[in-house]
């Protein structure tokens, strides 16, 4: 060696030493021998790798990002310096002696070797220590759930799927039922038992046996135990009277629940009928009269089918009837009417409603409802019409029934009534009357004379002649309803009995003469109450009966009858009978006058006597109406004032014996019927005269008033004179007229 040089020296001794400290000494001995100072230095020996115990990694599978180990490692030697350890054959790592754990990334999906071995500070290294462990980081997957496609009606439900896991497998799969968790399932089915009623949801997501869960798959399906309910099932009428019934009902599926599958259809039957599907409101033909049967139930989306829910409704389709309407016949007077009725329904079927109401309406007034027998208040005259018609329970409306009365409530009016304006001389008298009635018309009259009883008939109407005298007859019309009007009144008279003529005399008393120009005092008597004398009506011989009007009306006295008998001498019988005002005509009475003439005297006394009573007559006459207005006709010629020739001495000659007795009124009286004097033939005899009576003339037609000079014929015909001068005939008996 040189000097002052430092060496390395390795010494190497083969012979090994065992683990442990040792000692090793060294000196150095320079080339001089000299031997310097010994040095020592303990070393320890550890020619022993130690190993790794309690070596611990994930016990299942990794599905973590991280794996983390852990060990116990010791080296009781040189002791541990540091670990390494390594995934598989992959790199070494090495850990601080003091660190015992590692945590590496979680390395791919498989089993895999994690290893760790001891490097000791000897830098021994120990066997690697290894320890398995799984990776599986891949989710499971879970496909074709599949639950029931409808409404689940049934207790069970049922799901299936697939799942598949690479690595460690598939564990369990995991199940929600609304977000509830189920118990997990280690197949692929699922049998859900009593799930309640709606919408669901099951989730199902497979977990391996890594306890990675993977992705969820889910499905929906509904519940839907309970049936559907009908319910507020009403038919339109109560009574049904329509070709079509309507029925209304309300279903319900709901049950309460937030989901259900709700009404499908309903199926109906009509009492024993098939079943049909309807929906509400359901029109149906209806059925024949009577009760009848009508239910309904529904089936909901899901299938399930309620209860069939049921009415009775009744069906009267036939109309009531009124059978019988019956009131007054004829006409009526009282504005009250009592109408009476029958009526059923359907003849009193047992399917039948029945009758209601009976409805009316009177002449087209407001409709009302009434009873039988019913009073109805009438209003005016005339035609009234009452419809009535039935109604039954079931709205029917009967056929209407028409019933006509006339009401007449106002009293006929008498119009005319005419009775003979003179003396009625008949057993029997006729009354004409008319009365007027605007309603039901006359029926007939009633006739009643004085206090009699009335009595019934129409016009002209015959009734017996009371007794002599003035008499009322009262007439009533009674109209078609019964109604009497109010009386009219009239007046009349009654001359039944005959004058008489009691007695004829002369006026020189007894019934013998010398002259033939005599006087006969006739007694004639009539009914006090009779119409009184009119004429003496005288028949001389075989003459012709003439007629000698009283100036001054009697019921009994005389009358003077100027006669001018025959020229022989011996009897002369002398014909007498008396007419009244009235017409009667009394029995015929006859006198024998003896004409005996005497010898012949000096006629001056008696021309006289004559002179001296025409003056005193002729004064008297003056001082009457008549005289009077002969004197105011200064035109006419003197021959046509005077009095013509006659056997009764006309106008002079009939001046009667008796009382003064007023004239009577003007009357329409047959003409003075004169004595005719004998005429040629084709010439008629008559003469001018003043007429005490009123008449008419028959060539002008009018009236030659009483006090009047008119030209008298011997036919009885009076003219007026002014008539006969210009016709110069007689219109009587057509005969010419001659003046002169």
């Amino acid at each position: 060696m040189n000097a002052n040089k430092t060496t390395t020296t390795t010494v190497t001794k083969d012979t090994p030493l065992t683990d442990g400290e040792h000692q090793f000494y060294i000196k150095a001995i320079d080339n001089a021998s000299n031997v310097g100072k010994i040095f020592n230095i303990t070393f320890n020996v550890d020619r022993t790798g130690s190993t790794v115990n309690g070596l611990a990694g994930p016990t299942d599978w990794v599905t973590g990002d991280f794996v983390h180990f852990t060990w116990e490692g010791l080296d009781e030697t040189s002791g541990v310096d540091h670990y390494n350890f390594k995934v598989d054959n992959g790199p070494v790592f090495r850990t601080e002696k003091t660190v015992k754990e590692a945590t590496i990334d979680t390395p791919s999906n498989g089993t895999h070797t994690f290893s760790v071995q001891i490097e000791d500070s000897a830098h021994n290294i120990g066997a690697w220590i290894s320890v398995e462990f799984k990776v599986d980081r891949e989710m499971p997957t879970i496909s074709g759930l599949t639950g029931p496609q409808d409404w689940v009606t049934g207790t069970t439900v049922h799901f299936s799927w697939t799942g598949s896991d690479a690595y460690s497998g598939i564990k369990a799969y995991n199940c929600m039922l609304d977000d509830e968790p189920l118990e997990p399932v280690a197949g692929k089915v699922l049998d859900l038992t009593d799930s309640p009623e709606g919408l669901h949801k099951l989730t199902v997501e497979p977990e391996d046996n890594a306890g990675n869960i993977g992705n969820s798959a889910s499905v929906t399906f509904m519940v839907d135990r309970t049936p559907p309910i009908v319910t507020d099932l009403v038919c339109a009428e109560a009574w049904v009277t329509t070709p079509n019934t309507i029925f209304r009902w309300i279903g319900d599926d709901s049950k309460g629940a937030d989901y259900f599958s709700d009404i499908d259809f309903f199926t109906y039957v009509v009492d024993y009928g098939a079943e049909q599907r309807g929906a509400s409101p359901l029109d149906i033909s209806t059925p024949t009269d009577g009760e009848h049967m009508f239910k309904v139930k529904g089936t909901d989306i899901a299938g399930n089918t309620g209860e069939f829910v049921s009415i009775t409704f009744h069906v009267d389709r036939t109309a009531p009837r009124v059978t019988e309407l019956t009131g007054p016949e004829g006409w009526i007077k009282s504005d009250k009417v009592t109408v009476q009725w029958e009526g059923d329904d359907a003849a009193g079927a047992s399917s039948s409603s029945g009758v209601d109401y009976y409805a009316y309406y009177l002449d087209g007034n407001e409709e009302q409802s009434g009873i039988s027998p019913l009073e109805l208040e009438i209003s005016g005259d005339g035609n009234h019409t009452l419809n009535l018609w039935a109604v039954d329970v079931a709205g029917n409306q009967g056929e209407v029934k028409t019933l006509t009365f006339e009401v007449d409530l106002t009293p006929p009016v008498m119009a005319i009534l005419v009775v003979s304006t003179g003396w009625i001389t008949a057993d029997t008298m006729q009354v004409t009357c008319m009365g007027t009635d605007t309603a039901s018309g006359i029926d007939h009259y009633l006739f009643k004379i004085d206090d009699k009883a009335e009595e019934e008939g129409s016009s002209p109407k015959s009734l017996d002649t009371p007794t002599d005298g003035t008499h009322t007859v009262s007439v009533k019309g009674v109209d078609k309803a019964g109604n009497k009007g109010e009386a009219m009144t009239a007046e009349f008279k009654v001359d039944k009995s005959k004058p008489t003529v009691q007695s004829a005399t002369l006026t020189s008393g007894g019934l013998k003469t010398s002259r033939r120009d005599v006087t006969l005092v006739v007694e004639v008597n009539d009914d006090k109450d009779g119409s009184k004398i009119k004429s003496i009506k005288c028949k001389v011989g075989d003459g012709a009966w003439t007629e000698v009007l009283v100036e001054e009306e009697m019921t009994s006295g005389t009358v003077n009858i100027a006669l001018t008998l025959p020229t022989k001498a011996g009897d002369t019988l002398v014909k007498l009978k008396s007419e009244d005002l009235a017409g009667n005509i009394g029995a015929e009475s006859s006198v024998n006058l003896k004409y005996e003439p005497e010898k012949k005297a000096s006629m001056l006394p008696v021309i006289l006597i004559v002179i001296a009573v025409l003056v005193v007559m002729l004064l008297l006459f003056m001082r009457t109406e008549r005289g009077r207005a002969l004197m105011t006709r200064s035109s006419t010629p003197k021959s046509q004032m005077e009095t013509g020739p006659g056997q009764f001495g006309g106008a002079q000659g009939g001046r009667m014996a008796g009382p003064s007795i007023a004239a009577p009124p003007p009357r329409p009286v047959a003409p003075v019927a004169p004595v005719a004097p004998v005429a040629s033939a084709g010439v008629a005899a008559g003469s001018f005269r003043v007429l005490n009576v009123k008449t008419q003339c028959p060539t002008c037609g009018s009236s030659i008033e009483r006090g009047t000079s008119a030209y008298v014929c011997s036919c009885g015909t009076a003219v007026h004179e002014q008539c006969a001068g210009r016709t110069k005939v007689c219109p009587g008996c057509k005969k010419e007229i001659r003046f002169g």
